[in-house]
């Protein structure tokens, strides 16, 4: 069953699916484990010791709603991830410094350990950070946010949901990545419907 459609919190059992709607900056690829390719992120710069992370966001990033993705949009997800999310989030975000250098344009700042040594881990963590809207974070209480469906920049938006039994994704026709390298071949159902069943009884019923 399920009574939350937010798998970044601790409150609830979260919904399967959800991922169709949220988007990191950058994503993973199967065949290649240390490898991110550029999502929201249309490009990330490292430093060589891990002291920092300088991201530029795609200019057509784009949330369910047309508004564009900012830099701004960054740094409350980041810090309401921190404040309000699973405590994997305060873990890995916490010592960060975030500083905005334009609306497109932020730059995460790494803290080195008691021996002066960057986690050089730390920055491909930071570059699979799902991108919220800070306008929808500043209205919810991204805690107890339950059936509230987050603002995400996904290829999916939730359609319908039925506490504990049904939740169904209609897709995007205005998803702004359709056409990256990344996304294409991808996401051709127009909707996904994931059916919940108490027992296999019912199930095969």
């Amino acid at each position: 069953t399920f009574d939350t459609v937010n798998d970044k919190i601790i409150k609830g059992i979260p919904v399967q699916g959800v991922g169709l709607t949220l988007e990191t900056l950058m994503v993973r690829s199967p065949a290649e484990p240390f490898a991110l390719y550029a999502l929201v992120a249309e490009k990330i710069e490292f430093a060589d010791n891990g002291s920092y992370m300088t991201v530029y966001i795609n200019p057509k990033a784009r949330f369910h709603n047309g508004e564009s993705v900012t830099a701004e949009d960054l740094k409350a997800t980041m810090e309401t991830l921190i404040e309000k999310g699973a405590p994997r989030y305060k873990k890995f975000y916490g010592n960060i410094k975030i500083a905005i250098q334009s609306p497109n344009v932020i730059q995460f700042q790494m803290k080195p350990d008691e021996n002066g040594v960057y986690d050089k881990e730390l920055p491909m963590i930071v570059a699979l950070m799902p991108v919220l809207s800070k306008k929808q974070l500043e209205q919810i209480d991204l805690a107890n946010s339950g059936l509230t469906p987050l603002m995400g920049t996904g290829p999916y938006m939730i359609d319908n949901v039925q506490q504990g039994r049904v939740v169904s994704f209609k897709r995007n026709p205005n998803y702004w990545a359709a056409d990256l390298p990344i996304a294409k071949g991808q996401f051709n159902f127009d909707e996904i419907r994931i059916e919940y069943f108490k027992n296999a009884t019912a199930h095969f019923q």
